[in-house]
């Protein structure tokens, strides 16, 4: 057996665990336990994400449904506060219209406040106009406007002073008609308004309470 002189690689102890240069390093000791400990942090983080993407959600709706319902409530409640407002205003809003119908009048007559109700039989006849008795010319007789015919109420005033009646008066109708009445209040003015309606060619003549003056002669559009 051939026989070589001693060199470097021939110099190592007697007891050592190196196996020869030409051997990788053995692998260090514990790599197995730092790749768990990544696994393990990848696992809890994806827990997290999971319990985010599916528990968050419904806790933020859950907040969310009892912040809107006080608001909701609050809402619903403020038209019963402005309903309850509203007969109070109504109120006031329709008092001025009643007393605005009466300005309408002409400025140089008195404007009738009321519209009579027609409840008696009318008269017509020369027959019953000689029973009613005798005419009180000097009795209080008002003459109104009830068209739009411009000094219609001043004509009729016109033909009852030149009949003889000495307490005549003229005004506006508190509304527009189309036939002409003779309105009296008690049966004593009966023979009177009977007069004034032949008078001024009226057909029509009636008893009734609700009228300003004892006699009211009513000229509508039809007249003249």
């Amino acid at each position: 057996m051939s026989k070589y002189p001693r060199d470097e690689f021939d110099r190592t102890p007697e007891f050592t665990d190196r196996k020869g240069v030409h051997r990788e390093q053995p692998a260090v000791k514990g790599g197995g336990s730092g790749l768990g400990l990544l696994m393990g942090v990848g696992i809890l983080a994806l827990v997290v994400g999971l319990l985010s993407f599916l528990v968050l959600p419904r806790l933020l709706g859950a907040d969310a449904t009892a912040v809107a319902a006080p608001q909701t409530t609050a809402a619903a409640s403020s038209p019963a506060l402005a309903s309850s407002s509203d007969p109070a205003e109504s109120s006031a809003e329709s008092e001025p219209s009643e007393s605005a119908d009466s300005e309408s009048s002409d400025s140089s007559a008195p404007e009738v406040s009321e519209s009579p109700s027609v409840s008696a039989t009318p008269s017509e006849t020369a027959a019953e106009e000689a029973e009613a008795g005798p005419v009180d010319y000097a009795a209080a007789v008002g003459v109104y406007n009830g068209s739009s015919i411009s000094g219609l109420a001043g004509s009729g005033l016109t033909k009852l002073q030149g009949g003889g009646f000495t307490s005549v008066t003229a005004g506006n109708w508190t509304k527009k008609v189309d036939a002409s009445v003779v309105y009296y209040k008690s049966d004593a003015s009966r023979a009177t308004a009977l007069e004034t309606a032949r008078l001024l060619g009226i057909a029509t003549v009636y008893q009734t309470a609700n009228i300003p003056a004892e006699i009211s002669v009513v000229l509508g559009r039809s007249y003249g």
